[in-house]
């Protein structure tokens, strides 16, 4: 309990830094502590690149809403919080996202180095295709924010519908020399329940990371099983 209370509590400085304008640029991230090392002989002879995957979202209607409004936006006359565009640090997303798989599959260990737009042994490639989260707004955390603390804890088991789209196509890799070696499976990771939200609309970032994390260990597994199978 009161680890829960200093959580709250740390929560509850930071937010009040967004309510004084010192809004904070969001970056595709999640933790990777508890990924345990998968070490293999062959692939820790090799390396990795990847390659800044081809963003395509712009070129589907369901993601305009990403780039034309805010965190906070209506659809269909309901508020809801959004993971948008605005939010994101001037890193362009296919950087964040591939720092992200780089950071992971160093993590699981397998090959010698995973790196992004390097030489290597080997090169990835894809597309984005999907990569959106949407958070039903709480107006019962908002009216408690502006309580404190307090507020905060009265509202702490608070619940809205949220909802996360990612998909990843075209995934591809490369020999060092340009060789196509496979076209991977497309990946795609959807949910759908209940989640805490909080006051000023940031959960929609946070569930997208969470959610992209098993897209990436998808990825990981298929890239790991190509590189063995074609075996130089």
């Amino acid at each position: 309990m009161a680890s829960k209370i200093r959580w709250i509590i740390l929560l509850f400085l930071i937010f009040n830094l967004f309510l004084t304008g010192c809004a904070i640029k969001q970056k595709i991230k999640y933790s990777i502590d508890d990924i345990q090392p998968q070490p293999n002989a062959f692939l820790s002879t090799k390396k990795l690149n990847i390659d800044l995957f081809e963003d395509i979202r712009n070129q589907l209607p369901e993601n305009k809403i990403l780039f034309e409004q805010s965190r906070e936006t209506k659809i269909d006359g309901e508020r809801v919080c959004i993971n948008s565009e605005k939010n994101y640090a001037t890193e362009t997303i296919p950087q964040q996202i591939a720092d992200m798989i780089a950071k992971h599959f160093n993590q699981r260990g397998t090959f010698g180095a995973v790196l992004v737009n390097e030489n290597a042994d080997y090169n990835l490639t894809g597309k984005i295709k999907r990569f959106y989260a949407e958070h039903k707004f709480s107006t019962a955390k908002a009216i408690g924010a502006s309580f404190g603390l307090i507020g905060a804890l009265a509202t702490l088991g608070v619940e809205t519908p949220a909802e996360v789209e990612i998909v990843i196509t075209d995934i591809k890799l490369y020999g060092k020399d340009g060789e196509l070696i496979k076209t991977l499976n497309d990946v795609e990771e959807r949910f759908n329940g209940n989640q805490k939200p909080d006051a000023y609309c940031w959960s929609p970032y946070f569930l997208v990371d969470l959610k992209f994390r098993n897209v990436v260990e998808n990825i990981a597994n298929q890239v790991d099983r190509a590189v063995i199978e074609y075996g130089q």
